[in-house]
């Protein structure tokens, strides 16, 4: 079996060397570009001083066409280096993924936090050491944004499902192409923004750039213009003042609609950087051949009716904003002036969204797609010991062979366990730290990653399509004057809605009722845990209340009773994790409120 540590370290040294050579040759062609130019510049004016005008003409023009092939290269080698430096700072971010040290990674998805949600806060798949800070790659807002729903809103359609199972698998083997498909995205200087702006301007339409007349005229203007010069300063034929009166002519033209064009130059040149990076990641996903029917499906999403390559479409557009980017150089006000350049730039920005605009955000839709099941793919890649689950059409089921959690894998205990009709619960017992609410989120986040389409943290999986809901971390709302007691209740609702739908529910309940007495506490959880079995539903409920154990017998086998324990080893409390069959037998309460510096006696430990 692959050892994924190893590659990533082996791409990370090669990366660093590589990286090392192109720096040092970059800055090598730095300095022959700059003696090129200091020995053309003094020759030229050694030759200018000797009367030798031609030959010092002829020596510049020399240096020009040394110069200028020497620009491109070092411009050419620095975006190599950069390149380089990019993928070996993935590989070593790929390391310490893979070494669990992954919890100082910056985008922990923060902005795609909803309390509100049925089960992403309980489960930690956004914020501090999460699911999508541990595997998120994606960088456009897209792209980010995919990975979001394909781990808070999974397709509930099983071949869906299955189709992307096939996708991730996929990617998980192309580690080169998914790193270099990612390394162009990081190139960016600073953060990509959200392309909304620039899609809803590409979608619409301005007339007036480009009607025929106006076109015609702009052309026909400043050939007058430079004609008129030409006759005014090289042959002096006419006075220079019809020149300087044309000219006039040409900034009352500029100033007429400025403030509408300065919003639009603005609008495309603040994502100039962007759309490089959108052309680079879209050459890299049509470059590649995909077996998988749904990357296929994706790639096919981005070609339009009109058959030609996004890449060679996004590029005209690419090339458009680039030349018109100069017009922030000091010279471009006089080309501007002479050649009403303005006007020009948006008829070439209007012809662009003419022939391509409206398909832009599809080609931002696959992108990101890709990206987010590249994210995923990482899962497969990094632990190809995991197992890819078997999604089961029909009755609510899930059975799982020594699962564990993902986001523990350095000190995770794995364990055995199903719910299968007749049984629609587990009730866990157990003292407190024995590893309940560890095992609960064990078996939520296992299957969200199912639903995603990634392989999980056991041996072996199946589960039935179910919607997960939780109720576990809940706090007081002192804005909304809500309890955690009634914010509690509020979660359980949305449960008992979500039954009453007869939709395949998978819950997750840990120590309900915690905010009420403990005969009320009682009695409501044996309540609702009855109500609940009665359903399309199944899930895990944990419980100190030793007294609903008794349920096991009166449900007929509907709820099974299962624990965690602690052991006493040199006179210290430990827990082997391990999930056993029945009701609890232990408790350690008193013996944690004695290590708490509360004078307890003895005989009640």
């Amino acid at each position: 079996m692959k050892n994924p540590e190893i590659a990533y370290r082996r791409k990370q040294k090669h990366y660093g060397w590589l990286h090392k050579r192109q720096h040092q040759a970059a800055n090598k062609i730095s300095k022959i570009r700059l003696i090129v130019s200091l020995v053309g510049i003094i020759i030229g004016v050694i030759l200018f001083s000797m009367g030798k005008n031609s030959m010092a003409v002829l020596g510049l023009v020399v240096t020009l066409c040394l110069f200028v092939p020497l620009v491109i290269c070092h411009k050419k080698m620095k975006r190599k280096s950069r390149y380089s430096e990019v993928l070996w700072k993935m590989n070593e971010e790929a390391i310490l993924r893979i070494t669990g040290k992954w919890h100082a990674f910056a985008d922990k998805g923060q902005d795609f936090r909803n309390e509100a949600h049925p089960y992403a806060e309980d489960l930690d798949v956004f914020g501090d050491g999460s699911l999508f800070q541990w595997i998120n790659t994606a960088l456009t807002v897209l792209g980010r944004k995919k990975l979001a729903e394909f781990l808070a809103n999974p397709s509930k359609e099983l071949e869906k499902i299955r189709d992307r199972q096939g996708a991730i698998k996929e990617l998980a083997n192309l580690l080169r192409w998914r790193q270099r498909f990612a390394a162009e995205a990081h190139l960016a200087a600073d953060e990509i923004f959200n392309p909304e702006p620039l899609v809803q301007w590409l979608k619409s339409s301005n007339t007036t750039y480009g009607k025929k007349w106006l076109q015609i005229l702009m052309c026909i203007l400043p050939g007058m213009t430079m004609l008129l010069g030409w006759h005014s300063f090289v042959n002096q034929a006419i006075s220079y003042r019809y020149f300087i009166a044309a000219v006039g002519i040409h900034l009352m033209i500029l100033k007429i609609g400025r403030k509408e064009r300065e919003a639009i130059f603005r609008t495309v040149y603040r994502y100039k950087n962007d759309i490089g990076i959108y052309m680079g990641m879209i050459t890299w996903i049509e470059q590649q051949e995909f077996e998988s029917p749904y990357l296929n499906r994706v790639k096919a999403q981005m070609i339009n009716e009109r058959k030609e390559l996004p890449s060679k479409q996004i590029k005209r557009f690419f090339q458009v904003v680039e030349i018109f980017s100069q017009r922030y150089n000091a010279v471009f006000l006089l080309i501007n002036i002479l050649f009403l350049w303005d006007y020009h730039s948006l008829w070439k920005l209007e012809r662009w969204k003419d022939e391509s605009g409206r398909y832009f955000d599809q080609w931002l839709n696959g992108i990101g797609e890709i990206e987010a099941l590249a994210s995923l793919s990482i899962i497969g890649y990094d632990h190809p010991d995991w197992a890819l689950p078997e999604i089961l059409s029909g009755e609510p089921v899930l059975l799982a062979q020594e699962m564990g959690h993902p986001l523990l894998t350095q000190k995770c205990i794995r364990n055995d366990f199903k719910i299968k009709r007749p049984t629609s619960v587990l009730l866990i017992t157990g003292s407190n730290m024995s590893g309940k609410s560890t095992f609960l989120r064990s078996a939520g986040v296992n299957l969200v990653l199912a639903y995603a389409g990634t392989p999980v943290y056991a041996r072996g999986f199946q589960c039935a399509i179910m919607e997960v809901h939780t109720c576990m971390r809940v706090h007081d709302d002192l804005g909304q004057s809500i309890s955690s007691f009634y914010a509690e209740l509020l979660r359980i609702r949305k449960i008992i809605d979500a039954v009453k739908k007869e939709k395949p529910v998978f819950f997750l309940l840990d120590e309900i009722f915690k905010g009420t007495n403990s005969h009320d506490r009682h009695l409501g959880a044996k309540a609702l845990i009855k109500q609940l079995i009665q359903g399309k539903t199944m899930g895990l409920v944990s419980t100190h209340d030793l007294e609903l154990g008794d349920l096991e017998q009166e449900t007929q086998g509907a709820v099974q009773n299962f624990h965690f324990k602690e052991y006493y080893e040199e006179n210290e409390l430990r827990f082997d994790y391990k999930l056993r069959s029945g009701i609890s037998t232990t408790r350690n309460a008193m013996y944690l409120i004695k290590m708490a510096g509360i004078d307890v006696d003895n005989k009640n430990i």
